[in-house]
């Protein structure tokens, strides 16, 4: 079975670091799809290797240097640069992407890809904006993303009551039903919300009452 491919059948069983010893030999095997750059982006962030998350989003980045990519595209890359903090020393390029995605199309999953790139980029205020606007196109209080995200800017804000708020909204829901997750891709939103959950829980729950 070929590395992708195994990689994926790892990932729907659960065996998240099988996976991404997959998705790394994909890479190195010379694979260069988005979605395969994508998943080792974000299985390094899921196993807290700083160094590696960012060097692995720089050179995502880096494939579309010299050619500009479709809004869909975009949006993948701004969403792996989104997933920890740090991923890049300057983030006006990632900010633009998303910027250029939301624009055009302001689906929900954009809008949040935008608020949370503009979160890593320390706009905070910036941030909370665009991540409304996701609740506002999403519905009732948004997804657990929108949720997580403008929990940890509120606690950067210093505003502590919203980011309760949000805190426990982002930690309520089931992620089965979110981000596309039907299909061979159900595991992404649980490993992503994994790692955003804790990410947030160890900023935000040292003040839960």
């Amino acid at each position: 079975m070929a590395p992708l491919a195994r990689g994926e059948e790892l990932a729907r069983s659960g065996r998240w670091d099988d996976a991404g010893v997959a998705f790394e030999e994909a890479i190195a095997s010379g694979a260069r799809h988005v979605d395969a750059q994508a998943r080792r982006v974000l299985f390094r962030q899921a196993r807290g290797d700083k160094t590696a998350y960012g060097e692995s989003c720089r050179q995502l980045l880096q494939l579309f240097e010299s050619s500009e990519p479709v809004p869909r595209v975009a949006n993948k890359i701004a969403w792996a640069c989104a997933l920890g903090s740090n991923a890049v020393s300057d983030y006006s390029r990632v900010v633009q992407l998303a910027e250029m995605a939301a624009a055009s199309q302001p689906t929900n999953g954009r809008l949040n890809t935008l608020g949370a790139i503009l979160y890593r980029a320390g706009r905070f205020e910036d941030a909370v904006r665009q991540l409304r606007r996701s609740v506002e196109v999403y519905g009732a209080d948004g997804t657990p993303y929108d949720a997580l995200f403008l929990a940890m800017a509120h606690h950067r804000l210093g505003h502590a009551d919203e980011a309760r708020r949000w805190m426990r909204l982002g930690t309520a829901v089931d992620p089965n039903a979110l981000r596309g997750s039907s299909g061979d891709a159900s595991w992404i939103p649980k490993l992503e919300l994994e790692i955003l959950r804790r990410e947030a829980t160890a900023i935000i729950e040292p003040i839960l009452p």
